[in-house]
Protein backbone atom coordinates (compact mmCIF):
# COMPACT_ATOMS: atom_id res chain seq x y z
CA UNK A 1 0.00 0.00 0.00
CA UNK A 2 2.81 2.39 0.91
CA UNK A 3 4.56 1.70 -2.38
CA UNK A 4 1.41 2.53 -4.32
CA UNK A 5 0.87 5.78 -2.40
CA UNK A 6 4.45 6.84 -3.05
CA UNK A 7 3.58 6.93 -6.76
CA UNK A 8 1.11 9.80 -6.12
CA UNK A 9 2.74 13.17 -6.98
CA UNK A 10 4.00 15.32 -4.07
CA UNK A 11 3.02 12.69 -1.46
CA UNK A 12 6.59 11.93 -0.34
CA UNK A 13 8.13 15.41 -0.49
CA UNK A 14 8.94 17.26 2.78
CA UNK A 15 6.02 18.94 4.57
CA UNK A 16 6.83 22.62 3.73
CA UNK A 17 7.41 21.75 0.07
CA UNK A 18 4.27 19.63 0.02
CA UNK A 19 2.16 22.56 1.29
CA UNK A 20 3.44 24.80 -1.52
CA UNK A 21 2.65 22.17 -4.15
CA UNK A 22 -0.67 21.27 -2.54
CA UNK A 23 -1.92 24.85 -2.35
CA UNK A 24 -0.84 25.29 -5.96
CA UNK A 25 -2.81 22.17 -6.88
CA UNK A 26 -5.92 23.37 -5.05
CA UNK A 27 -5.79 26.87 -6.52
CA UNK A 28 -5.16 25.42 -9.98
CA UNK A 29 -8.16 23.06 -9.66
CA UNK A 30 -10.41 25.91 -8.54
CA UNK A 31 -9.33 28.32 -11.30
CA UNK A 32 -9.32 25.76 -14.11
CA UNK A 33 -12.60 24.28 -12.89
CA UNK A 34 -14.26 27.70 -12.77
CA UNK A 35 -12.97 28.59 -16.26
CA UNK A 36 -14.23 25.29 -17.67
CA UNK A 37 -17.64 25.56 -16.02
CA UNK A 38 -17.98 29.22 -17.07
CA UNK A 39 -17.33 28.37 -20.73
CA UNK A 40 -21.05 27.75 -21.24
CA UNK A 41 -21.49 29.48 -24.61
CA UNK A 42 -24.29 31.66 -23.23
CA UNK A 43 -22.77 34.93 -24.44
CA UNK A 44 -23.59 33.94 -28.02
CA UNK A 45 -27.22 34.75 -27.17
CA UNK A 46 -28.80 38.23 -26.89
CA UNK A 47 -29.13 40.02 -23.56
CA UNK A 48 -32.79 40.32 -22.46
CA UNK A 49 -34.33 43.75 -22.03
CA UNK A 50 -33.40 45.26 -18.68
CA UNK A 51 -37.07 45.97 -17.88
CA UNK A 52 -38.31 42.47 -18.67
CA UNK A 53 -38.34 41.13 -15.11
CA UNK A 54 -39.87 42.34 -11.85
CA UNK A 55 -38.13 42.60 -8.49
CA UNK A 56 -38.86 39.00 -7.45
CA UNK A 57 -37.54 37.68 -10.76
CA UNK A 58 -34.31 39.67 -10.46
CA UNK A 59 -33.83 38.56 -6.86
CA UNK A 60 -34.27 34.92 -7.90
CA UNK A 61 -31.63 35.28 -10.62
CA UNK A 62 -29.19 37.02 -8.29
CA UNK A 63 -29.53 34.91 -5.18
CA UNK A 64 -32.28 32.30 -5.41
CA UNK A 65 -34.94 31.82 -2.74
CA UNK A 66 -32.97 33.61 0.00
CA UNK A 67 -32.74 36.82 -2.07
CA UNK A 68 -36.44 36.50 -2.93
CA UNK A 69 -37.36 36.31 0.76
CA UNK A 70 -35.25 39.42 1.46
CA UNK A 71 -36.94 41.32 -1.37
CA UNK A 72 -40.49 40.28 -0.48
CA UNK A 73 -39.95 40.95 3.24
CA UNK A 74 -38.76 44.47 2.38
CA UNK A 75 -41.71 45.05 0.06
CA UNK A 76 -44.19 43.91 2.73
CA UNK A 77 -42.51 46.11 5.34
CA UNK A 78 -42.52 49.18 3.06
CA UNK A 79 -46.22 48.65 2.27
CA UNK A 80 -47.09 48.39 5.98
CA UNK A 81 -48.03 44.73 5.58
CA UNK A 82 -45.30 43.63 7.99
CA UNK A 83 -43.63 45.12 11.04
CA UNK A 84 -40.26 44.64 12.63
CA UNK A 85 -39.93 44.52 16.41
CA UNK A 86 -36.65 44.97 18.27
CA UNK A 87 -36.55 43.86 21.90
CA UNK A 88 -33.56 44.47 24.13
CA UNK A 89 -32.00 41.61 26.03
CA UNK A 90 -29.18 41.74 28.55
CA UNK A 91 -27.06 38.63 28.96
CA UNK A 92 -24.36 38.00 31.55
CA UNK A 93 -21.30 36.35 30.05
CA UNK A 94 -17.85 36.10 31.61
CA UNK A 95 -19.05 38.42 34.40
CA UNK A 96 -19.95 41.07 31.81
CA UNK A 97 -23.41 42.40 30.99
CA UNK A 98 -23.92 42.25 27.23
CA UNK A 99 -26.74 43.96 25.35
CA UNK A 100 -28.32 41.99 22.53
CA UNK A 101 -31.30 42.99 20.44
CA UNK A 102 -33.72 40.25 19.44
CA UNK A 103 -35.33 41.14 16.11
CA UNK A 104 -38.61 39.65 14.94
CA UNK A 105 -40.84 40.27 11.92
CA UNK A 106 -44.55 39.56 11.55
CA UNK A 107 -47.29 40.35 9.07
CA UNK A 108 -49.96 43.01 9.70
CA UNK A 109 -53.60 42.09 8.92
CA UNK A 110 -54.95 44.20 6.06
CA UNK A 111 -57.98 44.13 3.77
CA UNK A 112 -56.21 46.16 1.07
CA UNK A 113 -53.30 43.87 0.33
CA UNK A 114 -52.64 42.87 -3.26
CA UNK A 115 -50.16 40.04 -3.25
CA UNK A 116 -48.62 37.80 -5.85
CA UNK A 117 -48.65 34.06 -5.04
CA UNK A 118 -45.09 34.09 -3.74
CA UNK A 119 -45.71 37.25 -1.66
CA UNK A 120 -48.83 35.62 -0.21
CA UNK A 121 -46.79 32.56 0.77
CA UNK A 122 -44.26 34.64 2.69
CA UNK A 123 -46.93 36.95 4.13
CA UNK A 124 -48.80 33.98 5.56
CA UNK A 125 -45.61 32.55 7.02
CA UNK A 126 -45.30 35.76 9.08
CA UNK A 127 -48.73 35.54 10.71
CA UNK A 128 -46.92 34.66 13.93
CA UNK A 129 -43.81 36.67 14.89
CA UNK A 130 -40.65 35.10 13.47
CA UNK A 131 -37.02 35.70 14.33
CA UNK A 132 -35.58 37.34 11.23
CA UNK A 133 -32.85 34.70 10.85
CA UNK A 134 -35.39 31.87 11.01
CA UNK A 135 -36.90 32.84 7.66
CA UNK A 136 -33.81 31.39 6.03
CA UNK A 137 -33.69 28.28 8.20
CA UNK A 138 -37.30 27.28 7.51
CA UNK A 139 -37.00 24.38 5.08
CA UNK A 140 -40.76 24.37 4.53
CA UNK A 141 -40.88 28.03 3.51
CA UNK A 142 -37.80 27.70 1.29
CA UNK A 143 -39.35 24.68 -0.42
CA UNK A 144 -42.61 26.56 -1.09
CA UNK A 145 -40.70 29.54 -2.48
CA UNK A 146 -38.67 27.25 -4.74
CA UNK A 147 -41.85 25.67 -6.12
CA UNK A 148 -43.17 29.10 -7.06
CA UNK A 149 -39.87 29.89 -8.76
CA UNK A 150 -39.75 26.75 -10.91
CA UNK A 151 -41.56 28.29 -13.96
CA UNK A 152 -39.26 31.31 -13.70
CA UNK A 153 -36.17 29.10 -13.69
CA UNK A 154 -37.43 27.44 -16.87
CA UNK A 155 -37.74 30.88 -18.48
CA UNK A 156 -34.25 31.83 -17.28
CA UNK A 157 -32.88 28.61 -18.76
CA UNK A 158 -34.60 29.26 -22.10
CA UNK A 159 -32.96 32.71 -22.14
CA UNK A 160 -29.58 31.16 -21.22
CA UNK A 161 -29.42 33.23 -18.00
CA UNK A 162 -28.94 30.19 -15.74
CA UNK A 163 -27.27 26.83 -16.29
CA UNK A 164 -29.10 24.17 -18.23
CA UNK A 165 -29.26 20.62 -16.88
CA UNK A 166 -26.36 19.78 -19.16
CA UNK A 167 -24.31 22.65 -17.72
CA UNK A 168 -25.14 21.51 -14.19
CA UNK A 169 -24.01 17.97 -15.04
CA UNK A 170 -20.76 19.33 -16.42
CA UNK A 171 -20.26 21.36 -13.23
CA UNK A 172 -20.77 18.18 -11.17
CA UNK A 173 -18.27 16.24 -13.28
CA UNK A 174 -15.66 19.01 -12.93
CA UNK A 175 -16.32 19.27 -9.18
CA UNK A 176 -16.05 15.49 -8.72
CA UNK A 177 -12.85 15.21 -10.79
CA UNK A 178 -11.17 18.14 -9.03
CA UNK A 179 -12.28 16.89 -5.61
CA UNK A 180 -10.93 13.41 -6.36
CA UNK A 181 -7.55 14.86 -7.31
CA UNK A 182 -7.39 17.05 -4.19
CA UNK A 183 -8.46 14.17 -1.94
CA UNK A 184 -6.08 11.67 -3.59
CA UNK A 185 -3.01 13.84 -3.09
CA UNK A 186 -4.01 15.13 0.35
CA UNK A 187 -5.25 11.73 1.50
CA UNK A 188 -2.00 10.09 0.47
CA UNK A 189 -0.05 12.55 2.60
CA UNK A 190 -2.41 12.01 5.53
CA UNK A 191 -1.92 8.23 5.25
CA UNK A 192 1.86 8.58 5.21
CA UNK A 193 1.82 10.91 8.23
CA UNK A 194 -0.34 8.44 10.13
CA UNK A 195 1.98 5.59 9.12
CA UNK A 196 4.98 7.52 10.45
CA UNK A 197 3.12 8.61 13.61
CA UNK A 198 3.12 12.32 12.80
CA UNK A 199 0.38 14.93 13.39
CA UNK A 200 -2.06 15.13 10.50
CA UNK A 201 -5.08 17.09 11.82
CA UNK A 202 -4.00 20.33 10.14
CA UNK A 203 -3.77 18.59 6.77
CA UNK A 204 -7.25 17.14 7.14
CA UNK A 205 -8.59 20.62 7.90
CA UNK A 206 -6.83 22.02 4.82
CA UNK A 207 -8.21 19.19 2.68
CA UNK A 208 -11.80 19.69 3.86
CA UNK A 209 -11.56 23.48 3.48
CA UNK A 210 -10.24 23.05 -0.06
CA UNK A 211 -13.21 20.89 -1.06
CA UNK A 212 -15.68 23.35 0.50
CA UNK A 213 -14.13 26.28 -1.38
CA UNK A 214 -14.12 24.32 -4.62
CA UNK A 215 -17.83 23.45 -4.30
CA UNK A 216 -18.68 27.04 -3.32
CA UNK A 217 -16.95 28.41 -6.42
CA UNK A 218 -18.29 25.87 -8.93
CA UNK A 219 -21.81 25.71 -7.41
CA UNK A 220 -22.73 22.38 -9.00
CA UNK A 221 -26.41 21.51 -8.90
CA UNK A 222 -27.55 25.08 -8.37
CA UNK A 223 -29.43 27.37 -10.75
CA UNK A 224 -26.28 29.46 -10.95
CA UNK A 225 -26.21 32.33 -13.47
CA UNK A 226 -24.36 31.71 -16.72
CA UNK A 227 -21.91 34.24 -18.12
CA UNK A 228 -24.83 35.90 -19.85
CA UNK A 229 -26.78 35.88 -16.59
CA UNK A 230 -23.91 37.50 -14.69
CA UNK A 231 -23.53 40.12 -17.43
CA UNK A 232 -27.27 40.80 -17.23
CA UNK A 233 -27.00 41.39 -13.48
CA UNK A 234 -24.00 43.69 -14.03
CA UNK A 235 -25.96 45.68 -16.61
CA UNK A 236 -28.82 46.05 -14.14
CA UNK A 237 -26.42 47.33 -11.48
CA UNK A 238 -24.97 49.79 -13.97
CA UNK A 239 -28.37 50.95 -15.22
CA UNK A 240 -29.78 51.47 -11.74
CA UNK A 241 -26.58 52.72 -10.14
CA UNK A 242 -28.24 56.09 -9.53
CA UNK A 243 -30.59 54.39 -7.06
CA UNK A 244 -27.69 53.10 -4.99
CA UNK A 245 -25.96 56.48 -5.09
CA UNK A 246 -29.14 58.17 -3.85
CA UNK A 247 -29.37 55.71 -0.95
CA UNK A 248 -25.71 56.26 -0.10
CA UNK A 249 -26.43 59.99 0.04
CA UNK A 250 -29.20 59.37 2.58
CA UNK A 251 -31.97 60.11 0.09
CA UNK A 252 -34.93 57.97 -0.88
CA UNK A 253 -34.94 57.78 -4.70
CA UNK A 254 -38.19 58.61 -6.42
CA UNK A 255 -39.79 56.96 -9.42
CA UNK A 256 -38.77 53.41 -8.56
CA UNK A 257 -39.99 50.67 -6.25
CA UNK A 258 -37.21 50.26 -3.71
CA UNK A 259 -37.88 46.53 -3.59
CA UNK A 260 -36.39 46.50 -7.09
CA UNK A 261 -33.23 48.08 -5.69
CA UNK A 262 -33.04 45.34 -3.04
CA UNK A 263 -33.45 42.74 -5.78
CA UNK A 264 -30.61 44.24 -7.85
CA UNK A 265 -28.11 45.24 -5.15
CA UNK A 266 -29.14 43.25 -2.08
CA UNK A 267 -29.98 44.56 1.37
CA UNK A 268 -26.47 46.01 1.66
CA UNK A 269 -27.73 48.93 -0.45
CA UNK A 270 -29.67 50.13 2.63
CA UNK A 271 -26.64 50.22 4.92
CA UNK A 272 -26.29 53.57 6.64
CA UNK A 273 -29.70 54.90 5.50
CA UNK A 274 -31.51 55.93 8.68
CA UNK A 275 -34.98 55.59 7.14
CA UNK A 276 -34.38 51.87 6.68
CA UNK A 277 -32.28 51.21 9.77
CA UNK A 278 -34.75 48.74 11.29
CA UNK A 279 -34.77 46.58 8.20
CA UNK A 280 -30.97 46.80 7.93
CA UNK A 281 -30.67 45.59 11.52
CA UNK A 282 -33.09 42.72 10.91
CA UNK A 283 -31.39 41.70 7.66
CA UNK A 284 -27.83 43.08 7.70
CA UNK A 285 -26.58 40.71 5.02
CA UNK A 286 -27.74 38.77 1.98
CA UNK A 287 -25.99 35.62 3.14
CA UNK A 288 -28.32 33.17 4.91
CA UNK A 289 -26.96 31.07 7.72
CA UNK A 290 -25.56 33.88 9.86
CA UNK A 291 -27.13 34.95 13.15
CA UNK A 292 -29.44 37.75 12.08
CA UNK A 293 -31.53 37.90 15.22
CA UNK A 294 -29.20 40.25 17.06
CA UNK A 295 -28.46 43.65 15.60
CA UNK A 296 -26.95 46.90 16.78
CA UNK A 297 -28.69 49.03 19.36
CA UNK A 298 -32.11 50.44 18.52
CA UNK A 299 -33.80 52.77 20.88
CA UNK A 300 -36.64 51.14 22.74
CA UNK A 301 -38.73 48.23 21.61
CA UNK A 302 -41.95 47.73 19.77
CA UNK A 303 -43.18 47.81 16.20
CA UNK A 304 -41.23 49.68 13.56
CA UNK A 305 -43.21 50.63 10.56
CA UNK A 306 -42.20 50.76 6.94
Amino acid sequence: MIEIIKLIPFATVPWPTFLVYYFGLVIGCIILGWLFVSADGSEAYPLPNLTRFNSIDIAALRGGSAAVIHTVAFSLWRRNLAEIEITKHFLERAKKLLKRDEITIKSIPSQKKVLSPIEKEIYQSLESPRLARNLFQDAGLLSKVERHLEPLYIEFEDLHLIRSHRDQLRAWIVAFTSSFLIIAVGGAKVYLKIFHGRPFVSLIIILIASIIILIAVLKPGKEAPTRLGRRYLKELEKNFGWVRESLKGGKTPEGIDLAYAIAVFGVGALAGVSAFSHFSQAFPTDKPGRDWSFGGGCGGCGGCGG
